[in-house]
């Protein structure tokens, strides 16, 4: 089952969030990028959500051996300890110019009738996308131009 399919059973695991539009994929359909949105007070907040498939295996838990089973359990905990990692990372270089705000993450344990596995599910800051808005005509300052040239040249 692809992340695309599998994302409406994600629901609400982080809180009153909801799953918005993909807005990419990636890794040979093993990574995938929607928007999130909430109603905040009148206003609608948003973030993205970055989805990584850590691991899937074909079958049912259930029909499983315990041989299997085991098996299983250790990849995924082997996974989700890097993962954990690679996470943590993310934590240190919030706030770091040029680089995406990790907000938060869960694992999700997921599965239909033909397969299951365990998905890294990272909050994020959105981004806008200067292309588009410049397609929708935006005219940009002459400070916001300084700005965004300033930024992207900053090495910190």
């Amino acid at each position: 089952m692809s992340i695309e399919t599998r994302s409406a059973q994600y629901g609400a695991i982080f809180g009153d969030w909801h799953i918005g539009p993909l807005l990419g994929s990636g890794s040979g359909g093993q990574s995938a990028v929607f928007e999130l949105y909430r109603d905040n007070n009148g206003w609608r907040e948003y973030s993205a959500l970055k989805v990584i498939n850590l691991i899937e295996e074909q079958g049912r838990p259930d029909t499983m051996s315990q041989y299997r089973k085991t098996e299983y359990s250790t990849a995924v905990r082997e996974q989700r300890d890097h993962a954990d990692q690679e996470v943590h990372l993310m934590e240190k270089l919030r706030g770091k110019t040029n680089i995406v705000d990790y907000l938060d993450h869960q694992f999700f344990n997921w599965s239909d009738n033909s397969c299951f596995g365990v998905d890294l599910l990272i909050r994020m800051e959105k981004l806008s996308d200067l292309r588009s808005e410049l397609k929708q005509g935006r005219i940009f300052s002459e400070e916001e131009i300084v700005n965004m040239l300033s930024t992207t040249c900053n090495k910190d």
